[in-house]
């Protein structure tokens, strides 16, 4: 260990400062695909539903590499939390549109892994740069209300309660363009960064309860980061706020994210 040290130091790369807290999140996912099934002459419409609010633990690392500073970004579920989900399918035959869907308990796990890059100063405007993300969440259904809705009348429509075990993950691959400004007095480090993401890929994979149903969709969107902190000698506290909203550039794989956090980090 002390050799990779002293080889990383040699080449320039440096750890300025490692921050870790909790996150509270407000983190609501919809899904609305339209299409048609295999072996199904008639269209289709799915739904599903995901609010993963909660609490995941957040880590950012300061470091540099020569005279470019850079930033890495973890955030991880401690133990998977309840909230609340739904899924639905309906069939537009002619005279007997038919529902099936489930809505109730769900419990999830969250991964992410995020980096920023400088890419050049604008002087007292601020620095352009990039932040690249990746993110894993994890979704097994519990206790559901699961509901099959005809509209024809002759047709029987039931709502029951019932404990099910599928699956969903989805996976997203966001890349956004930052505008940042730092400044600092008596201390204190306040940032602001505006994000704008013109490409982000969503991949959902859905385990019904075995069988992999796989869909993707490409998304754009913006975002806004507030930070404040203080030094209080080697050691360092202050707090984040994240929002952003995204959406899917196509009307037949809809997809749309609202998220809001805060995070309160002690540093060194």
């Amino acid at each position: 260990m002390l050799a990779m040290a002293t080889s990383l130091a040699a080449q320039g790369i440096g750890l300025d400062r490692v921050a870790v807290g909790p996150l509270a999140i407000h983190d609501h996912v919809v899904f609305d695909y339209h299409f048609r099934v295999l072996n199904d002459p008639f269209p289709h419409e799915t739904k599903e539903g995901y609010a993963f609010d909660g609490a995941d633990v957040a880590m950012a690392i300061d470091w540099h590499w020569d005279k470019t500073q850079l930033q890495t970004r973890l955030r991880v579920t401690p133990a998977s939390r309840t909230h609340f989900a739904y899924d639905q399918d309906t069939d537009f035959e002619p005279n007997t549109n038919f529902t099936h869907g489930n809505e109730g308990e769900a419990k999830s796990r969250t991964f992410g892994v995020g980096q920023s890059l400088p890419f050049f100063s604008l002087g007292r405007w601020g620095a352009v740069g990039l932040d690249e993300d990746f993110l894993r969440q994890w979704t097994r259904y519990h206790q559901v209300t699961t509901y099959d809705l005809n509209t024809n009348p002759a047709l029987a429509s039931n709502i029951f309660t019932r404990l099910i075990s599928e699956q969903a993950i989805l996976y997203e691959l966001r890349s956004t363009l930052t505008l940042s400004e730092r400044r600092q007095w008596d201390g204190w480090t306040a940032e602001a960064k505006l994000g704008a993401t013109p490409a982000s890929i969503v991949w959902l994979h859905n385990y019904i309860p075995v069988v992999l149903a796989a869909t993707s969709t490409e998304v754009y969107g913006g975002s806004a980061h507030m930070a404040l902190s203080r030094g209080l000698g080697k050691w360092g506290a202050g707090f984040d706020l994240d929002a952003g909203r995204y959406n899917s550039y196509h009307p037949i794989a809809g997809f749309r994210r609202e998220q809001f956090s805060v995070a309160l980090l002690i540093s060194r």
